[in-house]
């Protein structure tokens, strides 16, 4: 077949053309996919660092009106104070305890209530600044809850502690609404790295882990640092993992999307392109 000059010299030329054809088909591949993905950190992993904004200014906003409650230690009558700074935030409670156990809450106390041994207000005396406390299943309304602290101090010494209850019903929609891809979905961590919010209830409380052994709390502060993307399986798929600190709090929000969907796009030009080539290589 290859006898003749001229069958050789058509031989090669095929040859030339489709491996042409072939590297320029695997080189603007390579190019788009890179687009692609670089398109991908700048949407979803602009995305996440937007909501953690937003959940950063909500925990902000409560700790400024748990820490006007400070404005209440010396009154007579703080009550309405404590009222006020309740309705204000929407908090479930608002108090404080003086360091000498006296307790003042805008309602009755269990017999024997020690506020000065509550988890809380070792917190406050311990870290010294206004803060936010780990999260908890209160025991009344069966929901998740945290506590935005902050103790009082006069020259130097501990006067008291205030502090405000607030369930996190409006942090867990609005995590659970995030969804940059069909079947995307996002989880709010803890300074543990435990499941604060997520699609999944069953998940409260428990540790990352449990959705990949990678979710380590080392991985997800070099996720967050570095505002890219790292592909860790969950659900037994791949997902384009995209991380953000929320200021001022010790949580960390997390966007995943499923990487198949994500790169859906990219996947068909990959096709099309190699049968393009194949149809060039036939024709040649």
């Amino acid at each position: 077949m290859l006898q003749t000059l001229r069958a050789r010299l058509t031989a090669v030329s095929v040859l030339v053309v489709s491996l042409a054809l072939a590297l320029l088909s695997g080189i603007a591949f390579v190019v788009v996919r890179a687009n692609v993905l670089e398109m991908l950190d700048e949407r979803i992993g602009g995305m996440t660092r937007l909501y953690a904004n937003e959940l950063s200014d909500w925990a902000q906003t409560n700790q400024r009106i748990a820490g006007s409650i400070k404005a209440a230690v010396p009154l007579a009558d703080p009550i309405p104070a404590l009222l006020a700074a309740k309705q204000a935030g929407g908090f479930d409670d608002a108090y404080f305890v003086f360091a000498d156990n006296r307790s003042v809450f805008p309602h009755p106390l269990p017999e024997g209530y020690s506020g000065v041994d509550r988890p809380w207000f070792q917190q406050g005396k311990q870290e010294g600044k206004a803060t936010l406390t780990p999260a908890y299943v209160d025991a009344t309304t069966g929901k998740l809850t945290i506590s935005f602290i902050e103790p009082v101090l006069s020259g130097g010494q501990l006067q008291a502690v205030v502090g405000a209850d607030v369930h996190l019903d409006s942090v867990v929609n609005k995590v659970k609404s995030i969804q940059p891809t069909a079947q995307s979905f996002a989880f709010l961590l803890d300074g543990q790295s435990n499941i604060l919010a997520h699609a999944n209830q069953a998940l409260l409380l428990k540790p990352a882990q449990q959705l990949d052994p990678a979710l380590t709390a080392q991985q997800l502060a070099r996720l967050a640092q570095s505002q890219g993307h790292t592909v860790v399986p969950v659900g037994g798929k791949d997902h384009f993992l995209y991380a953000a600190k929320v200021a001022g709090t010790p949580w960390m929000l997390v966007v995943a999307a499923e990487r198949a969907e994500a790169l859906s796009s990219l996947d068909r030009l990959g096709q099309v392109a190699t049968l393009s080539t194949l149809a060039c290589i036939v024709v040649a």
